[in-house]
Parts: C-alpha cells; structure tokens; sequence
C-alpha cells in the first residue's frame, strides 16, 4: 500500500468515536436487512447443452458476469440421471449405478458423492425460483462432466462418460431395434435337397507303411526281428445312387487275404421333411446291436431321429415380479433375444427356447430412472432328454459277419414324458448268444431341477446302471456313477468284473487373474477274487508362461499301492520354436522312472520337423526320435524314425481324397477326408427369359455378393460362381443376396433370404435368377395442369392387375419392377367418378423385348378433364331401365341367409318424381337411419401423448381411448375414395401403419364418441364389394333410383357393371347384400377381389 493510503487510514482512525458510531447506525438502517456480502445478480437465460454423439438441448441456466450455472434436475433429466428434489433444498439420486448415490445440500452447502463429502465454495450452488443450479465447474470437478461455455454462442459442450444412462439406455434401444437380425430370419423362398439316381462325389485314401531295422532288445532276451515291411490302408468312395447316399469302403491289412469282411458298403437316404421315418440305411450298420460285437453289422435300419445333432430342446417358462413399468431383457447365452415392459403389477413372462447343452440366461431389469439389476441362471439340457410328447424310435435287422453269421434284430424307442421326463424300452433277438436268445432293456432319463441328471439302464439278467450328473453356477462338474453286471453274463465279454463305480470332479478356479481346471478321478472295480482301485488328480493351466499339465495316480490293487506323478510342459520360443518336456517319478520308489525333452519347428505353411529324446530309467533304455509333417495341398503326410537301442524303426503315413467338380466336371486332389463333408455352389446368372433356369445364352453374373450364414465361402475368378466348403450335411443353410452389389441398375433379385437344404457331397447347387427390369415415367394432367393423387393401375398381357401407384404432387408416376411382356396402363375409373373427372387419352399399351438391360421409357402422359354430367330422361319407362340396367343375369346370386345383419352401409331414401315413396320390387324404400363417415387413425399407443408428441401429428387430430389404448384419428370423409387418397398422398409417406377406419353416426351428424370402428382389408388383400346392376353403355345414375349411392364403375366381360359397398369382409358382404335384397335390390351380387384382381368365381 502505498503512502498516501496508510495516511488516509490513520487519519480515518483517529476521527472520534462517537463520528464512526453515528456512520454506523447511518449505515445500518440504509443498507438492505441481511446483506452482508456482495449480492449475486443472476440473468437467467436458456443455455443450449451439446453433448458429442447426443445431440443437444436447451437447459434454464443463470449467468453472473462470465459465470454459468445450469439447472441440476433438468441437466441431469437430460441425461438421463436419476434426480429427486426432496425437501429442505436437496437433490439425491445416482449417476451410473445405484451405487454411485449423491445428494446436493443447499443448507450443507455440500455435495456428497460415492461416500465422499465435497464441501461447495460460496457462490457454487445457486438458488433460483425453487430450482437449484451448480456451477458448470463443478460439474467436472464431482461428476465429471466436463462442460466448456461459449459465452458469444451461449452454449455449452459437455464431455460425458459413455457410460451414462442416456448412452446405455441409446445403445439398449439399438439392440432392441435389431433385435432377431441374424438370430431368428424368415427367408424368401426356400429349397430342399434333390438327389439324383447315380453321381459319382469322389474318394479318400489312407496308406501307411512300417519297417524294422536290426534286433529288438528286450530285458536280457534277444529276439531275431525280421526286417521288412507292413502295410495296411483304406480306399473309401462315395457319391449318389437310387436317390440317395452310397459309401464303399475297401481296407487292407498287409498280405492278409481280401475278404468280404474287408468291405464296408452302405446306402443312407435321409428324408428331412417327414417326421414318420427320416432315415434309410441298407448295408452296415454301425452301432445297432444292445451286447458288445466285434464283428460288423450288415442289414438294414430305420428310424425317425434327425439326420444331425438335435439343437432345439423346447422352451424354459420364466415368470416373476419386479417394479412397475420397468423394462426386462432376455439375454440367452450373451445374446438379446427379448424384452418387454412391465404393467403395473411388475409382471414378467418370458418363454425362452432352450438348446441341448449349457443355455446361460440372464435377465437385465432397468427402472425408469436408470436402476439396474441382474439375475443369471444357467439351464443345461442333457441330450438324453427329448421333448415333451416326442417319440424316437430306431429298429435294426441284419447278419453279423462272424465265422458263424448269427441273426440279430432290435427296436428301440425313448419318449418324452415330461420336459424333464425321458423314458425308452427294447428288445433285441441274436442268435449268438449260447444262454439267451432275447435281451431287454429299459432306460430313463430324469432332469431333477436346472443343473442335475439321473439316468439309468436295466437289462433284466445282464446289466444294471445309473449316473448322476450335477453342474453348479461356478463350473463345477460332478458325475457319479455305477455299474452292476451279473456273474457269468456273455452279452460282454469285455468286462470281466462284477461291479464298477466312479465318482469324477472337475473344478475350475482363477488364480491371480489365470484360470486353471483341476480334476479329481476315483475309480474302483470289483472282481469275484480281488479289488482294484484308482485315483487320478490332474491341474491344468498357464504357469511362468508355459501350458502346464501335473497329475498323480494312485493304484492299489489287492495290498499293493503305486504312486506316480507327472509333470508336462510346453514352452513357446523365439523363431516358431516349441519346447515340450515331461518327468515322471514313482513315490513308491522314490526315484525318477522316465523324462522326455522334445523340440518342434514351423519350417513353413504345411510343413513341421520335430525331434524328442527320451529315457526310461526302470528298463536302463533310451529312445530317440525325428520326425517330419508336411501338407503339400494334394495330400499330406508324416515321415518319423524310432531308434531304440540297435531297432530301428520307420513309419510313413500319407493320406489325401479326390472329389470331382460338378461345375468344370474336373478333378479336385486334397489333402483332407472330404467324403462326408458337404459344399454348395452358388450360380447367379442373368435370366433374360425369365424361366428361372439358366440357358446356354444367358451370361454368368460376376459381382453379386452372396452371404452364407454360419460358413465361409470363395468366388471363383474364371465363371463367377460362390463356392462353399465344409458345410454340415442334412442342415439348412440361409444365403443373403445383396442385390445393391449388381453393376446395373435394372437388374433385380425375386429373393434375397433363400433357405437351402444341403446333402452330402459337392453337388449341391443354387441357381440365383437375376431379373432384368424396364422402367416407365409418365404424368397425370387435369386441363394441362399436373394432378397428384390419382391412381394409376398397371395390368399385364392377361389383364390382371400386377401394380396400383399414386401419382406424386407434381403429377409424375413411374414404375421400374416390369419385366419383358406387354402392358396397360389407365388411371383408376373408380376414383375418377368420385372426383366427377374424366379420361381423355385412353388406356395405353407398351411393350418391352427381352434383354441383358432393362429399357426406359418416359414421356408418357395421362389426360384427365371435368366430368360432363347427362342425366337419364325424366320420363324414362321402367321396362327401358331394367333392360339397360340388370343385363348380366349370368352372375345372379343365390339368397343368403345372415342369423343378424350388421349395420355397414349408408342408409339411403329413394324418392319417385312425385316425391312419394317407390313401390315394386326392383326400387329400394326408406334406409336413411344411419351415415357412414370414413377417418384414418393415424396412430395407437398404450400412454397417452404429450403436447411435443402431439404437435408433430396432423392436423385437427381427435383423441379417443378405448380398450386400453390412445388411439389418434385425422379427417372425416364421406366416401372411401376420397379417405383412401388423403391416406396414401398425405398420411401413409410419414406413418406407414395408418389405415382407415369407418364408424356410424346417428341420424348423419358428427359425434365424439363412435361405437362403431372396422379396420377396412387392404389393396393386397381379400376383400369383397357389391354389384349393383350391370350395363352395356355407361349408364349416368344422376337424377336415378341410384344417384344416392357411392358407385363405382368398372369394366369386365364387356360390360360396365356398378360396384358399391367399399372394401368388406365376407360376413359384411353378405349382411349388406340381405339388407339390399330385401329393399328391393334383388340382383345384387358379391364380388370377391384377391389383390385387386376381381375373382371370376363369385
């Protein structure tokens, strides 16, 4: 401070007190009560908030100089953060999750967040009109929300966390949006596989080649090897014969003599559409017989299973409570596949289709204010169990091919019960058994809660079984299970104990961030003079880097024990390297019994050297070996040398198939089995003539992008054609079309999801048509003035309605779907009478030739003008007016009866020219009792709109609630007609589910409240309309008995006959039509209309 101000301070001291005391009373009574600091002087001001990938919104705010503040429950609404004033000035909610409470204190001054007090410096937290406002800062500082404030713009770009609720709640409401994209899919057209009566796919083969060098050494004996060499190998074919699958197989065995055992021959048809019998097998069978064989099976079996491994089990009824109005999705193994908002009882029901194997579901709760909760449980479905109702059978009949050829024949069936309930029974003949002719067995198969199986097996005499299976929310796997034999049993000559158990643990854990699986094995047999058990723990896992296996078994049979532990690991080098080694120790002992060190190197794609070294240390042996893998493509092979002590062994493996191309008819070499395996070859082509099938002339097409769902697939570069390998037989496969990847634009796909069904082998193919297309402009003119809102209808060669279009605002229409053919083309009659105009230029013919580009033709030009009115002459005889009016007396109805006509249809006077009422038969009498107005409902929703909501609707929008539901109408029109061109000009471009509805006023005037309401069938659907009379000229219904009805007009068989009624069902049709019959109309007929297209059969 600088000299003067210290002089003017002490001088201000020195004045007397009773100066001061005076300024201070001064003061006091002029200064405003309770003001003791500088006064804040808030404008408040409408801030717009932007928030990246958001968007943006105004919030009230208060401005004091350059300082912001924004209102908390409004901001905070905005992104939609839970905020409840409470009383005493707080605001209390949570931010991401219900754990992350705070509350805003105006009397503490203080925010508290996560548990953590935040003391507000003064000025922080305003006060404005009952709302509480935080500085912009402060945002960032407690909730980080980074906020940046353009004072020119008066805007503020907030930086928020992705986690916040809006975002959550915006990437929920994406999920739900694509919610059966690629889980669930409805294909346009569907195919099932065609077999042929004789194809030739290709064959595998297998041969391997062994030979020993020098002597075989073995505990102090010396035994004289015979050098040389063993071989044996396989050559297996298949392909298609009689309509179905054909394999042969042919194995060898060295020298040994070829006989019909070496042979393997079987013929599978599989019947994928029928539930009675969908398997066919002739030649062997494999698997069918209830004792142990060695031998091979040949015969016959049928059964109805399904040709693959069962997917779908049925359905899991979860049903429960939570908070009203709350939203609940369905995640079944981390997929979203439903979801729904709770009433305002909380309920939730949700029927989830489960799959065979372990099904994860979760359900997902949030609450309106962005609370969320989780509820995981985890169903597994056994694949022993069916569903509920269903029957599997098998039966199988054949010659065991033994020395003796023994009979055998078998049935089997298993039925679902329940959902958790499978029993089965059999009977099996074989004449091979010396005790028994006839072998019984029983099976069930009992689900006890989500996570628990018992199965069991009887065979009355022989056999006695059981297994317990249980799975916990954690992994852990337990299986129990035993095992009965009878003394002296021959149906299994392999087990030779009396009884087995096993109790089997396996127990998945993390440690430090690495999961690892533990198994624990306790086996124990009993034979008729001994015991012998085992017990085997194991742990796998990642340690210091390298896969890592210890195990431990312990044996004791009779009164001896055996202990042995080994340890493995295998070690990624540098430079592709893998090191391997293994130690075994005997406890028993106490010494090493064996160690091996192995290396392997990746030399190249396809192509691996390794070499081991190993030593036993309990027979003082040691073992070397090297050996080589190689794919080269065409086949593939292994190479490996075993020198132990002086015997020297070699082994060469090679294998390979060869498959015939269906498309080039070349053949394919490959290193792979590929018998078995299936592929499909996807051919689009350009179908010029439009008959589906590709010709010689028509050209392969290049660049359509196709999508195989659940397989991979290659173009081939020379004739355009997808091909897909290793596809699963006998599954049904969706292939995607992108029709936007055609180079031209007139070119077109009739289906873009088609289903296939696939077989075995590479002669599954899918021709794809593509379409060539013309296009066709024109314009609507009234007067040489463009007209919008008129119909134009589009009729093929045969005359049939094919397209019905509106003419834009501008009077343009067009058409670009029309194939090669002849076409007309006329504006819809119907709609001109009722808006009184006329057709001047006549119905319109063009034709397009067929092509590899679609044609475009314009200029085309429709010319309307205002109806000319002639009316009948007054004096008209009766005779003269049903001759011209009711001449088509070949399309006379039969009466119907109606138990109670509906009301559906104007009521109309009919009035003579001396104003008195009509008599006769043929003129209707007094029916003006009711009107029929037509309104468009715009819109239905369960909650009632808002006034934002509102304000984006039509307008002169009525409101009325019924059932449940707000349902929200615009117009009031007197004819069909006119209420169908409002709704497909103005209505149907913004709200494509609009529809038109007609409802009943009393006496012809306007009411709120309408009793009535009936949605009318659509262009594209059934629907049918009342004939009124017929003429050959056009007759003008002004000035006559008709002129009150709505008639329209059309053209057929060569007359014009006069429709009325709009759009009925059947039942309205015919109610109508008793009400006309019975005031005086007795030829009215029903006409039924199927896609606009009136049916010739009435």
């Amino acid at each position: 401070m600088g000299t003067h101000g210290t002089q003017n301070t002490y001088r201000f001291l020195q004045m007397p007190r009773q100066f001061v005391l005076v300024l201070g009373c001064v003061l006091f009574f002029l200064l405003p009560q309770g003001v003791h600091s500088k006064p804040y002087e808030f404008d408040p001001i409408l801030i717009y908030v932007a928030v990246p990938k958001l968007g943006g919104t105004e919030i009230p705010g208060l401005i004091d100089r350059q300082t912001l503040y924004l209102s908390v429950t409004d901001l905070f609404a905005f992104l939609k953060i839970k905020a409840e004033a409470q009383p005493g000035g707080t605001i209390a909610g949570f931010v991401l999750h219900q754990l992350d409470q705070y509350t805003i204190s105006l009397t503490d001054h203080s925010i508290t967040y996560k548990g953590q007090v935040h003391g507000l410096n003064p000025g922080e937290l305003q006060e404005f009109e009952g709302n509480l406002y935080l500085q912009i800062s402060t945002f960032g500082e407690i909730f980080e929300l980074s906020c940046q404030f353009d004072f020119r713009n008066l805007q503020v770009k907030l930086e928020a966390s992705p986690e916040l609720p809006v975002f959550k709640q915006i990437r929920r409401e994406l999920m739900r949006k694509n919610l059966g994209k690629g889980q669930h899919y409805n294909p346009d057209m569907a195919f099932l596989p065609k077999y042929t009566l004789a194809d030739f796919e290709g064959l595998d083969w297998n041969l391997t080649l062994n030979k020993w060098l020098g002597l075989i050494q073995r505990e102090e004996q010396v035994v004289t090897g015979t050098p040389g060499v063993q071989s044996r190998g396989f050559v297996s074919m298949g392909g298609e014969l009689g309509y179905g699958n054909f394999n042969a197989r042919i194995n060898w065995f060295g020298n040994s003599e070829l006989t019909f055992r070496n042979v393997d021959l079987r013929w599978k048809r599989v019947l994928t559409s029928q539930n009675t019998l969908r398997q066919i097998t002739l030649g062997r069978i494999n698997g069918a017989s209830f004792v142990t064989l060695f031998q091979p099976i040949t015969g016959i079996g049928l059964t109805n299973a399904p040709p693959v491994v069962r997917k779908s089990f049925g359905f899991h009824t979860i049903r429960d409570f939570t908070r009203p109005f709350w939203i609940v999705e369905l995640y079944l193994n981390n997929e979203l596949i439903e979801y729904l908002k709770t009433d305002e009882t909380g309920l939730y029901h949700f029927e989830i289709p489960l799959n065979y194997g372990s099904n994860k579901l979760q359900l997902k709760l949030f609450g309106p204010s962005g609370e969320e909760e989780l509820i995981e449980e985890t169903v597994f479905i056994p694949f022993l169990l069916l569903p509920k109702k269903e029957l599997i059978y098998h039966i199988n009949a054949g010659i065991v091919q033994g020395l003796e050829f023994d009979q055998l024949a078998n049935a089997q069936l298993s039925y679902g019960l329940t959902e958790s309930f499978t029993i089965g029974a059999g009977m099996e003949y074989y004449s091979g058994l010396s005790d028994r002719l006839f072998i019984s067995r029983f099976t069930t198969t009992k689900k006890l809660g989500n996570n628990v199986l018992l199965s069991t097996e009887w065979m009355p005499d022989l056999k006695a079984s059981g297994v317990l299976n249980t799975r916990t929310k954690n992994g852990i796997i337990l299986d129990l299970s035993y095992e009965n034999l009878a003394k002296g049993q021959k149906a299994f000559p392999q087990l030779n104990y009396l009884s087995l158990s096993r109790i089997s643990a396996m127990i998945p854990f993390k440690l430090r961030g690495k999961m690892y699986n533990s198994r624990i094995n306790f086996t124990e047999l009993n034979f008729p003079k001994s015991k012998n058990q085992t017990l085997l723990w194991s742990l796998n896992g990642t340690l210091f880097g390298a896969m890592s296996n210890f195990s431990t078994l312990v044996t004791k049979y009779r009164e001896a024990a055996f202990v042995t532990t080994t340890i493995q690991q295998t070690y990624r080098l540098p430079a592709d390297l893998m090191l391997n080694g293994r130690v075994q120790m005997n406890y028993h002992r106490m010494d090493y019994s064996s160690f091996m060190l192995g290396l392997e190197k990746r030399l190249q794609s396809g192509l691996r050297v390794n070499t081991f070294y190993q030593v036993s240390l309990k027979f003082q042996n040691s073992l070397m070996g090297l050996g080589l893998r190689y794919d080269l493509g065409f086949f593939q092979g292994t190479t490996n040398s075993r020198l132990q002590g002086n015997q020297l062994m070699l082994n060469q493996a090679l294998m390979g198939s060869v498959i015939q191309d269906q498309v080039t008819g070349n053949l394919n070499f490959s290193s792979k089995s590929e018998l078995g395996r299936a592929s499909l070859n996807i051919v689009p082509f350009l179908d010029i003539n439009d008959n589906n099938v590709k010709d010689k002339e028509e050209p392969y097409e290049f660049e359509l992008s196709v999508k195989v769902k659940g397989a991979s697939s290659t173009k081939d570069p020379k004739s355009g054609i997808t091909q897909v390998r290793n596809l699963m037989p006998y599954q049904d496969y969706l292939i995607e079309l992108d029709e936007n990847s055609l180079p031209e634009i007139s070119w077109r796909l009739d289906h873009k999801k088609i289903q296939i069904g696939i077989k075995p082998g590479n002669s599954n193919e899918l021709e794809v048509p593509i379409k060539v297309v013309n296009e066709i402009a024109g314009k609507v003119v009234l007067n040489n003035v463009a007209q919008g809102g008129i119909r134009v209808l589009f009729f093929n060669q045969d005359q049939n309605l094919i397209k019905e279009m509106v003419s834009q605002r501008d009077g343009t229409f067009f058409h670009s779907e029309l194939k090669a053919g002849t076409y007309t083309f006329r504006p819809d009659t119907a709609q001109l009478r009722m808006l009184e105009m006329d057709w001047e230029s006549g119905e319109t013919e063009i034709r397009f030739e067929q092509g590899n580009f679609g044609d475009y033709s314009a200029g085309w030009e429709i010319k309307l003008s205002n109806k000319v009115v002639q009316s009948l002459p007054p004096n008209a005889p009766e005779e003269s007016f049903k001759n011209n009016y009711f001449q088509d007396s070949s399309f006379s109805l039969k009466e119907s009866t109606v138990s109670k006509p509906v009301e559906l249809t104007p009521s109309l006077e009919i009035l003579n020219q001396n104003n008195s009422q009509s008599k006769g038969d043929k003129v209707m009498s007094s029916l003006q009792e009711k009107k029929i107005i037509y309104r468009i409902q715009v819109l239905a929703s369960k909650e009632m709109l808002d006034a934002i909501q509102l304000s984006r609707l039509p307008d002169s929008v009525q409101h009325r609630k019924e059932n449940g539901w707000h349902k929200y109408f615009t117009g009031s029109f007197d004819s069909f007609g006119q209420a169908e061109q409002f709704l497909k000009s103005s209505i149907m471009p913004v709200y494509k589910d609009a529809f038109i509805v007609y409802q009943f006023t009393e006496d012809g005037l306007p009411s709120s409240y309408f009793p009535g309401e009936y949605r009318l069938p659509g262009i594209d659907e059934n629907y049918f309309k009342m004939q009124i009379f017929a003429s050959k000229k056009p007759i003008s219904t002004v000035n006559s008995p008709f002129n009150l009805l709505t008639l329209e007009v059309e053209m057929h068989h060569g007359l014009h006959k006069y429709m009325t009624g709009g759009r009925m069902t059947v039942q309205e049709a015919q109610a109508f039509r008793a009400k006309c019959v019975a005031q005086g109309f007795a030829d009215a007929m029903i006409v039924e209309y199927t896609g606009g297209k009136r049916m010739v059969k009435n």
